[in-house]
């Protein structure tokens, strides 16, 4: 393909493959400007259904004139072969960027911003990505993200929105995804946050070797906390994710605003909303009640929190957490792998640690009756 002339665009190099398509640079002979082309991989070049949703992927963005996503030029057709001309974008995908440089806490505030931006115009407009990754975000050379890729995106005249399609990339995809569920603006959130995670991390959240180890996880595993990865991790940014990436869509943030409105907070050095709900909490240890993170009283008796009162500052354990009996880190309920000293819980009461064939001391018993 390099060097040939397709309608009045010259190919000069190749810019990616992929699952759904195969991407070129060229140049517009008409226009001095550099564009990229996208054609159906060769294998899908005349499958009615797939390019059926190419040209849809083209009619989506067309609709979305938006500085944050990728602008469409046009789309066409070339020995019976189509193809979709779009902006060409200076710079690296977040999954390269991430690779290559750790972002700090302002950074990924910025790009998080950036990005919901871009996904607050689609779903105003009854869109869903459905397939968010790093792959599928750019970054310019002066740091401004941009969104791409809405092969597979689902609205109201989408005929895969359907119930029962399983759509997306394993290690982003949403638990309803995986469910084969309609996917909502939640469903973007969560994969927002699968992201964020790696950003914090330098690491997927989940890291399963095969689909169903990664159904599991993005089903029933709890991530570990992203400050086990980074302890220097701010909370207020550890809740943020940890909402984003719960397992139901009800406990997530409900749209993009009120998730924007916690990361302008994040940026203003103020605490999040998601902090009360998700934060770490401080038992008071006169009145033993669970007080948020950033409270210098507690609520009800008024006891000095932290070096004034009576005794040490202790974390307390959340509803949903538990405290590991082995080294003490606090651990989400149904987590397999302590995230402290990393040994197994047992597989029945699932609390302590396992110490024969899975099951600790207290349950082999009940399994020998």
């Amino acid at each position: 393909m390099l060097g040939t002339t397709i309608s009045h665009y010259r190919i000069t190099g190749k810019l990616g493959i992929g699952g759904m398509g195969i991407v070129y640079e060229a140049e517009d002979t008409r226009l001095p400007r550099k564009v990229a082309l996208k054609f159906l991989p060769e294998d899908l070049a005349d499958d009615p259904d797939a390019i059926r949703r190419f040209r849809r992927e083209a009619e989506t963005i067309a609709t979305l004139s938006h500085g944050r996503i990728c602008t469409i030029y046009d789309i066409d057709e070339h020995g019976g072969r189509v193809f979709i001309a779009m902006e060409c974008i200076d710079g690296l995908n977040l999954k390269t960027y991430i690779s290559r440089h750790t972002l700090t806490t302002a950074q990924i505030a910025e790009i998080g911003l950036q990005i919901a931006d871009a996904l607050a115009a689609a779903h105003a407009k009854g869109i869903v990505h459905r397939d968010l990754k790093p792959a599928n975000i750019m970054l310019t050379e002066d740091g401004r993200a941009r969104l791409t890729d809405f092969g597979l995106a689902q609205d109201a005249e989408n005929p895969d929105g359907r119930e029962g399609l399983i759509v997306g990339t394993p290690y982003y995809m949403s638990p309803e995804q995986w469910l084969g569920h309609k996917a909502d603006e939640r469903s973007d959130l969560y994969s927002l946050g699968i992201i964020l995670y790696q950003m914090v991390t330098g690491k997927r959240a989940f890291t399963g070797e095969t689909v169903n180890e990664l159904m599991h996880q993005h089903l029933k595993v709890v991530a570990p906390s992203p400050q086990q990865h980074d302890p220097e991790l701010a909370d207020g940014l550890c809740a943020v994710i940890k909402k984003m990436i719960s397992k139901p869509p009800k406990k997530r943030y409900q749209n993009m605003t009120e998730f924007i409105n916690d990361l302008r907070k994040i940026e203003a050095g103020e605490d999040p909303d998601a902090l009360a709900e998700f934060g770490q909490m401080v038992k008071c240890s006169f009145c033993e009640t669970f007080n948020p993170p950033n409270e210098k009283k507690c609520k009800v008796c008024g006891e000095t929190l932290g070096s004034g009162s009576a005794a040490p500052l202790e974390i307390a354990a959340r509803p949903d957490e538990f405290k590991c009996p082995g080294c003490g880190a606090l651990n989400r309920k149904g987590t397999r792998v302590c995230g402290g000293c990393r040994k197994h819980f047992c597989a029945r009461c699932k609390i302590r640690v396992a110490v024969l064939r899975n099951f600790c001391h207290h349950c082999v018993p009940h399994l020998r009756r």
